[in-house]
C-alpha cells in the first residue's frame, strides 16, 4: 500500500511540475506541489480549475474564460475578446443612471438641484456625466450668464473648490439675451474612489428668469480596480 501511494504521489507530482504558472485576467496562479493546490494571494483553487484536453473555454465562479486569455507565465493583465458585461465587483464593471428628456428637473433660480444620484459599490471608479439645460421651446434669460454643473457628494449641493472635495465642476458661459435654451455641459472622466457603498450626484444650477428651465442628463461609472 505505502509502495502504491508513494507511486501516485510521484506520478501527481510529475504531472503538475508539468504545468506553468498561468495568469487568467488578474490573477496568477501557481502549483503548490506538497498541498497539491493551485494558490493565489487571494484565495486557493482546485486544480480542476485548468483547463485539460484542449478545452477552449470553462467556467469559473459564474464566469466563463477562454484559452485565449491565458498567457504562460506572463504578468500582462489579458483583455475579453467578446461584448459581454462583467460581473458585478469585476474590473470593467458599469453602473449607470440616467433622467431623460421626458422626465426632466424643474430648476429653481440660482438655486442647486439633483439631476440624477448614482450609488457606486465600494471600489476605484472613472465617472463622466453630461447635463442639458433645456426651456422646451419657450424662452429664458440667463441672468447669471452661465449654467453650473458638478458631480457632487452632498445632495444639492455644489461643494466648495478644495483638493478633498470629491467633484467636478464646469462653468457653461452663455450670452445674456433672451432665447430658446438647449445647452449641454459634459463633465469629463473624474476617477472616484470609495470603501464603502456610497451616493455621488448630478447637481444643476443656474441663475435666470422668464419661463420655466428644466434639465436632464447621465451618469456613468466604470470600474477600474
Amino acid at each position: 500500500m505505502i509502495k502504491y501511494l508513494s507511486a501516485l504521489f510521484l506520478s501527481l507530482s510529475c504531472s503538475f511540475a508539468a504545468l506553468v504558472p498561468i495568469q487568467v485576467n488578474q490573477f496568477t496562479a501557481t502549483i503548490d506541489t506538497t498541498n497539491m493546490l493551485w494558490t493565489n494571494n487571494l484565495s486557493v483553487w482546485s486544480p480542476a480549475f485548468v483547463a485539460t484536453g484542449g478545452a477552449s473555454s470553462w467556467n469559473y465562479f459564474g464566469q466563463t474564460y477562454f484559452t485565449n486569455q491565458i498567457v504562460g507565465g506572463s504578468t500582462n493583465l489579458v483583455g475579453t475578446v467578446l461584448n459581454d458585461v462583467p460581473l458585478a465587483g469585476r474590473v470593467g464593471e458599469v453602473v449607470q443612471t440616467n433622467t431623460t428628456y421626458a422626465s426632466a428637473i424643474t430648476l429653481t433660480s440660482a438655486t442647486s438641484a439633483n439631476v440624477a444620484a448614482l450609488t457606486l459599490p465600494a471600489g476605484d471608479w472613472d465617472v463622466t456625466s453630461e447635463c442639458t439645460y433645456t426651456s422646451k421651446a419657450l424662452t429664458v434669460t440667463v441672468a447669471s450668464a452661465y449654467t453650473t454643473t458638478a458631480i457632487s457628494t452632498v445632495s444639492a449641493t455644489l461643494q466648495a473648490n478644495s483638493a478633498t472635495d470629491a467633484y467636478w465642476l464646469i462653468y457653461r458661459y452663455l450670452d445674456l439675451s433672451t432665447k430658446v435654451l438647449n445647452d449641454t455641459a459634459c463633465i469629463p472622466k473624474y476617477r472616484y474612489s470609495t470603501t464603502s457603498s456610497s451616493t455621488i450626484y448630478l447637481v444643476a444650477n443656474v441663475t435666470y428668469s422668464g419661463n420655466t428651465l428644466y434639465a436632464w442628463g447621465n451618469m456613468v461609472a466604470r470600474r477600474v480596480r
